[in-house]
């Protein structure tokens, strides 16, 4: 099966050859077309099985097909994620797969200043990719109109529930339209997120490409167990193995003599110092590079040539501190609450 088949338009279908996407996955090829019949979707999908173009396309050609009835001002689809970075990746699919399409995107979130944000809503948007604590800012101040939305997606619900957000997806769909398409995707369906969908969702099509909890097949898994002190070799072999650097380079650390302290193989320079990269969704920005907060930054959100930063947290990320999961060695984290996704 082909992109062609599933009944895109011209448009659409550019903007994905583009991205070197000629056949679907799986969940693409039974939602896309649901969508496009306008119907509501339950759909049981994990990350990695490409479930963003699975609903961004078909909701990007309804309401290019369509013309907006309340105006260019008020918001035509609204997606909510439970992160910044998620939000920030959707937003991204939009604007790459939409590209030749006559449509605006916009991505808003917490943790940032909120006035640039007001700017671009005020310039109009068909298309607002948010996190739920920063839409209803917005919406407090009356800077977006949800009074417009056709289609609303509510994508990683069962994380949503996780971060404690179901209270704020309530007052989201309290500002909606009554008539609209939903679609909602969850990896797993634990209790809530079914009463949720009760609610939400009007006879929908219930797709479900994997057993629940599965591991997307396009990931590859890898776990290693070693001794607490052959950690970094073991992580420097990997690393080399893969021909991968495992880079940290935007979240806050402590780097330098407490590295030296608490770590001391891990601040080792050449060819076996392992940088790396979080990939959660609560890591917090770097404070700005100006002044004060920029010396902070410089001593403490950058590693020292050489260094590793070390991550403390709140709860393990991993099944121990000498575990490795996806050829990354995992730390304690803790990350600082201001950085959380709102």
């Amino acid at each position: 099966m082909s992109f062609d088949s599933l009944g895109l338009s011209a448009a659409l279908l550019r903007g994905v050859a583009e991205q070197g996407y000629s056949e679907p996955t799986p969940i693409q090829a039974r939602v896309i077309p649901v969508v496009l019949a306008g119907r509501d979707v339950l759909a049981g999908a994990q990350t990695g099985t490409g479930k963003t173009a699975g609903f961004t396309l078909p909701l990007l050609q309804r309401l290019s097909a369509s013309t907006p009835t309340q105006g260019r001002q008020r918001i035509r689809a609204l997606i909510l994620t439970p992160t910044r970075e998620l939000a920030a990746q959707v937003e991204d699919s939009v604007r790459r797969y939409g590209k030749y399409a006559p449509l605006r995107s916009a991505v808003v979130f917490g943790g940032v200043s909120i006035n640039p944000q007001i700017s671009m809503l005020r310039r109009g948007v068909d298309v607002l990719v948010a996190t739920p604590g920063r839409l209803l800012d917005h919406a407090s101040q009356r800077n977006v109109d949800l009074g417009g939305v056709e289609i609303f997606v509510l994508d990683e619900a069962d994380r949503m529930l996780d971060m404690g957000f179901l209270p704020d997806i309530r007052r989201v769909i309290a500002l909606l339209p009554a008539k609209r398409q939903n679609l909602l995707f969850s990896a797993t369906f634990p209790d809530d997120i079914r009463r949720l969908a009760g609610k939400m969702l009007d006879d929908p099509a219930s797709i479900e490409v994997a057993a629940p909890n599965a591991t997307a097949d396009r990931i590859e898994q890898l776990v290693h167990h070693v001794e607490r002190r052959r950690v970094d070799g073991v992580a420097a072999e990997v690393a080399q193995e893969v021909g991968v650097l495992l880079q940290h380079d935007d979240v806050h650390a402590r780097a330098g003599e407490q590295q030296a302290q608490h770590h001391p193989g891990r601040t080792t320079a050449g060819d076996d110092a392992i940088r790396f990269h979080a990939l959660h969704g609560t890591i917090p920005f770097p404070p700005s590079p100006t002044g004060n907060a920029g010396r902070r930054a410089g001593s403490k959100g950058q590693a020292r040539p050489g260094t590793v930063p070390r991550l403390k947290a709140k709860r393990r990320c991993c099944a121990s501190p000498s575990s490795h999961l996806d050829k990354f060695s995992c730390y304690r984290l803790r990350t600082d609450p201001r950085g959380l996704a709102r």
